[in-house]
């Protein structure tokens, strides 16, 4: 599980950044078993939040489609920008 943003009650200048969220995701990824499922909160809302969404969904386009499936769950009638939740799943080859 990644909760990306920034910690809730923490200081708000200390946030995710996809420079360093993607290796991170590929390590993940690595170690995961066939038939695991890795999952994120991603917050568009903070900071450098759009663009860090923007990446990983780039990054996760280019995952082979036999390896690994991605879902994307969000609210699509929200008036903020509200949590997503992504889950990637390790098929089983």
């Amino acid at each position: 599980m990644f909760n990306l943003g920034w910690l809730p009650g923490s200081d708000k200048g200390i946030i995710t950044r996809a420079e360093t969220t993607l290796p991170a995701l590929d390590a993940a990824l690595h170690l995961l078993a066939p038939g695991g499922l890795l999952t994120l909160a991603v917050y568009p809302g903070h900071e450098g939040g759009r663009e860090e969404r923007q990446v990983i969904g780039q990054w996760a386009d280019q995952l082979p489609i036999r390896s690994f499936e991605v879902q994307q769950i969000r609210p699509i009638n929200p008036a903020a920008h509200p949590p997503e939740c992504w889950v990637f799943w390790k098929r089983k080859v």
